[in-house]
Order: C-alpha cells, then sequence, then structure tokens
C-alpha cells in the first residue's frame, strides 16, 4: 500500500483509514476503498481519466514511447536532442528549487509512470487518476495512489514540495 510512508485519510471527511482485507474503511463515514493490485484506489473505474486508453494498442504504444524515426540516425540524434534541451533542463531546474536537499517528502501529482529525478531528492507518493500507469511508478516510487488530484486523501501540509 504506501508502505507506512504516510496516513491515507477518507477525502470525503478526512478521517484516517483503516485497512481490512483489499481495502480502506473510513470509521466515521460509510465510505470504502479497494486496494487494487497493492494499490489504494480513490477513483471509481469508469471516472478514469483515460477511459483505457492504456488497454487498447494505441495505448500500449503510447506507454512504450512515441513513435520512432525509420532512420536510426535521426533516431540518436532525436534522443540526444530531448536529453540536453527537456531532462537536462528539468534537472537543472528541480536542483536548485531543492536546494540539494535530501529526505523531503514530495507529492508528484498526475505522476503517470513516476519520474526517477525526484527520488534523488526525498521519499515521492504519487498520484494519479489512471490506475495502469501507477503500476510502473510503483516500482519507482515508494508509495502510489489511484486517485483525484481534487480530493486528495492525504492530512493538510503532509507534503514538503509538490511537484
Amino acid at each position: 500500500m504506501t508502505k507506512n510512508l504516510l496516513t491515507l485519510i477518507c477525502p470525503t471527511c478526512k478521517t484516517a483509514l483503516t485497512q481490512s482485507d483489499q481495502r480502506l474503511e473510513c470509521p466515521k463515514c460509510p465510505q470504502t476503498y479497494p486496494i487494487i493490485s497493492g494499490i489504494p484506489s480513490f477513483v471509481k473505474i469508469k471516472d478514469g481519466f483515460y477511459n483505457n486508453v492504456y488497454q487498447t494498442e494505441l495505448g500500449a504504444r503510447w506507454a512504450e514511447g512515441f513513435l520512432r524515426f525509420k532512420n536510426p540516425i535521426l533516431n540518436i540524434v532525436s534522443e540526444i536532442r530531448s536529453q540536453i534541451s527537456i531532462i537536462g533542463r528539468r534537472h537543472r531546474f528541480f536542483k536548485q528549487v531543492f536546494n540539494n536537499e535530501r529526505g523531503k517528502l514530495i507529492l508528484d501529482l498526475g505522476c503517470g509512470g513516476g519520474y526517477e529525478l525526484f527520488t534523488n531528492y526525498g521519499n515521492v507518493v504519487g498520484i494519479d487518476l489512471e490506475l495502469k500507469p501507477l503500476e510502473t511508478a510503483r516500482s519507482i516510487y515508494p508509495a502510489v495512489v489511484h486517485g483525484d488530484v481534487m480530493s486528495l486523501p492525504f492530512e493538510d501540509n503532509t507534503f514538503d514540495y509538490v511537484v
């Protein structure tokens, strides 16, 4: 679940949840939340943001990465360019924002499959509306939650940073 990293609360009444079998229960209101493949879920399946795009062939290709050039040299040049321009900028930006601090608790909103860079600065909790990419994110982050950023299952002021 969240590997004792933090306490999950009921998004409806803000009470700490208890675990029973494969679900979380709110002792104050009648809400229950399933734990699906080890991931606490606060989203009704029909509310999925991508409407199951990850289950389709197109979604599988998208999840693996964008379509590549047919010419392998163009693939290499494109990869180097993207590493320098996007990832390099992100790394410098977050290094500056985090001031090389370590051990912080970071919330990655809309984390998708996760972003390993954030783990350099602390424990990261990922939250996303779609369950499928969270299966990848949990291999990077110590905790992931299937949830809606408009109705977070965390106490106020839990995180040092939100990205």
